[in-house]
C-alpha cells in the first residue's frame, strides 16, 4: 500500500470556494489519479492531515475534513476505490507527520509515503519526515504562493531554516514535543481572541517570537 499525506495550510472562511485550496486539491487529485493509473497493482491510502485551525465561531471545522470534502467533489468517482483517513489533531507541520504516522500504524502493508507540501517547505519536510517514518518517503512540492508573495523568499527560507531547527528540537524528547504543541495551540487561541483586521499583525508577532526562540534553541 502507498500512503499519500495531504497536509492542510490554514482555514479560510469560505473554504469550499477558496482558489488556493481548489488549485492544490485539484493537483493532488491529478497526481494520485496518474499514480493509480500507472501502478494498478498498488493499493492507495490518502490521509488528509490538519486539525481545528478554524478562526470563525463556533470554531468547529478541521482542515482534514474540509479537504476530504473538497477532494470528493473534485475527484468525483475517479478514485472511489482509494482508502481515506482524516487526521484531525495536528496544528503544525511536524504534527502533520507525527499524527499521520500514528494512523499508518493501523496498516501493516505500507511500502512508501508520499507527502504533498508547499514548495518552500520541501527541505523541512524532507528532514523531519526521515526522522518520523520508517519506510521510504517521497516529497511532492506544490506552489501556493503568488509571485508577489515570493518577493519575500529570503524571509520565507529563513523561517523554514529555523522551523526545521525547532522541529528537530521538538523531536528530541516528549517534553519538548508537548511544549511545541502547547505553543501552536496558543497561536490559534491568540488569533481567535483578536479582531480579524488584527490577525495578520498578531500572527507576524507570534512567528517573530517563535523564530527568536528557535534561533536560541540548542540542537
Amino acid at each position: 500500500m502507498i500512503a499519500f499525506i495531504v497536509p492542510g495550510f490554514g482555514m479560510p472562511t469560505d473554504f469550499e470556494n477558496d482558489p488556493t485550496y481548489i488549485s492544490v486539491i485539484n493537483k493532488v487529485v491529478a497526481h494520485i489519479s496518474n499514480y493509480k493509473n500507472s501502478h494498478r497493482d498498488h493499493k492507495i491510502l490518502v490521509i488528509f492531515s490538519g486539525g481545528n485551525s478554524d478562526l470563525d465561531a463556533p470554531y468547529l471545522r478541521t482542515e482534514a475534513e474540509e479537504m476530504h470534502k473538497m477532494f470528493g467533489k473534485l475527484a468525483g468517482d475517479k478514485l472511489s476505490d482509494v482508502v481515506f483517513e482524516t487526521e484531525k489533531q495536528s496544528l503544525s507541520s511536524l504534527d502533520n507527520l507525527l499524527y499521520s504516522q500514528e494512523l499508518l500504524g493501523r496498516y501493516s502493508d505500507i511500502e512508501k509515503v508520499i507527502i504533498f507540501v508547499e514548495e518552500t517547505r520541501l527541505n523541512r519536510t524532507k528532514v523531519t519526515a526521515e526522522k518520523v517514518f520508517s519506510v521510504p518517503v517521497e516529497i511532492v512540492p506544490l506552489q501556493l504562493y503568488s509571485d508577489e508573495q515570493l518577493k519575500d523568499i529570503d524571509l520565507m527560507m529563513k523561517k523554514e531554516e529555523l522551523g526545521t531547527k525547532y522541529s528537530l528540537w521538538a523531536l528530541q524528547s516528549l517534553e519538548n514535543l508537548v511544549k511545541s504543541r502547547e505553543q501552536y495551540a496558543q497561536k490559534f487561541k491568540l488569533l481567535r481572541g483578536v479582531e480579524p483586521s488584527q490577525r495578520e499583525a498578531a500572527l507576524k508577532q507570534w512567528w517573530k517570537d517563535m523564530l527568536a526562540q528557535a534561533e536560541s534553541t540548542p540542537i
